[in-house]
């Protein structure tokens, strides 16, 4: 195990991991990276504003909560906590787990399941291969699940697109729109409506 640390930059460019990637916000203006290696297994490198980042093992890090993250490619799971800023990721290949955040949130691909808890920011996911599991979070918009959905207690919105398994929703403050599940739909407390499209099983 190696760890680095940076003065704080207001944009984080992670561009590849090898192995799990764990973000956590702290209230110290400075950046911990730890490797599961030594150094020379990973790249850090202070271009402008940015700190650019890549790892051919799993890494840790510890930066303010309101730092600007961009991720290319995680091939393990993807742990992000207690962030409020904005964060993109391309391909996540393994689980993705946010919790304790407010951070906006836009996803390309998460190739094993997704968990959300207590995460009030926007959540834009285009792909998930695994389920969806959302419980007390703020909005959020799911594409394609090739799992099941879960959501609970959520504030505002929730869209869905295609839903290939079951779909159980419980207290959503906002509108609820379902395009297509192709499994069940199960609802209680939908104090924003439902606009449900297709639903292959039971509703």
């Amino acid at each position: 195990v190696d760890t680095l640390r940076f003065e704080a930059s207001p944009r984080i460019e992670i561009e590849q991991v090898d192995g799990e990637a764990a973000l956590s916000g702290w209230d110290q203006a400075s950046i911990e990276l730890t490797l599961d290696g030594d150094a020379e297994q990973g790249v850090a490198e202070q271009r402008g504003d940015t700190l650019f980042i890549s790892s051919h093992v799993a890494l840790a890090i510890n930066l303010p909560k309101g730092t600007i993250i961009h991720i290319g490619q995680v091939s393990g799971d993807l742990l992000v906590r207690e962030l409020d800023g904005a964060i993109s990721v391309d391909t996540a290949y393994g689980d993705v787990s946010l919790h304790l955040g407010r951070a906006e949130v836009t996803i390309g691909e998460v190739h094993g399941t997704l968990a959300a808890e207590q995460w009030m920011g926007a959540q834009s996911i285009n792909e998930t291969y695994g389920d969806a599991h959302l419980t007390r979070i703020g909005t959020a918009q799911l594409g394609q699940v090739h799992g099941l959905v879960h959501a609970r207690d959520v504030a505002g919105e929730l869209k869905m697109g295609v839903v290939n398994g079951d779909v159980r929703v419980r207290e959503v403050a906002g509108p609820l729109v379902l395009e297509q599940s192709r499994g069940y739909f199960q609802g209680q407390d939908l104090h924003g409506g439902l606009d449900a499209h297709q639903v292959g099983g039971d509703l």
